[in-house]
């Protein structure tokens, strides 16, 4: 029975992980895909609903993983390896991502509407490029977590360098973009 318990658990955490990828990854590219296009209101409606999904799907990995940890573990201490707490910092980034997504981007939304990403400040569009190359980070390294077995023996600072790295290049990768995108519209229009 617990080996059953523990693939059903197992399942609900692979369902969530997978759908907040690919819900995270959709929604990033409706916003980046053309950003001199006009948003609309089915659109922007996408869009929450979307966010409504990813956020679903991190409830769902926090509560999962935590099930598979005390099914695995009970609570012991011991049994916190560098691998798990990678796990659980690149998590908990996902969170407070989530929240930050939440302050900068959706609170927008209905001001967005019948506006291009263009239109927003400069300093809002490139924390809005952050964020969104924070989930993308963020996203992918709890899928290699997840998935590639030598993270297993890694020592901690390296599992911090290693996805510090992925998670802090794809945010300032995508805030150069988003920064960039009013030089390149004018350039488009010149």
């Amino acid at each position: 029975m617990d080996n059953l318990l523990l693939d059903a658990i197992r399942l609900v955490h692979l369902v969530c992980l997978a759908l907040g990828i690919g819900v995270a990854a959709l929604l990033e590219i409706m916003l980046l895909r053309d950003p001199f296009a006009v948003l609309g209101r089915a659109q922007l409606g996408m869009i929450a609903a979307g966010h409504r999904l990813v956020r679903f799907a991190l409830a769902g990995l926090w509560v999962s993983g935590l099930g598979l940890f005390v099914m695995r573990n009970g609570l012991s201490v011991e049994a916190f390896t560098p691998k798990l707490m990678a796990k659980f910092c690149v998590v908990a980034l996902l969170t407070l991502n989530m929240f930050a997504i939440d302050a900068l981007l959706m609170r927008r939304l209905a001001w967005a509407e019948g506006r291009t990403i263009l239109d927003l400040p400069f300093l809002e569009r490139t924390a809005i490029g952050a964020v969104i190359g924070i989930s993308a980070g963020c996203w992918g390294s709890a899928m290699l977590l997840g998935t590639i077995s030598a993270f297993r023996v890694m020592e901690g600072h390296m599992l911090f360098n290693i996805f510090g790295t992925i998670i802090l290049g794809a945010a300032l990768v995508a805030a150069t973009l988003a920064a960039c995108l009013r030089r390149r519209r004018l350039l488009r229009h010149a």
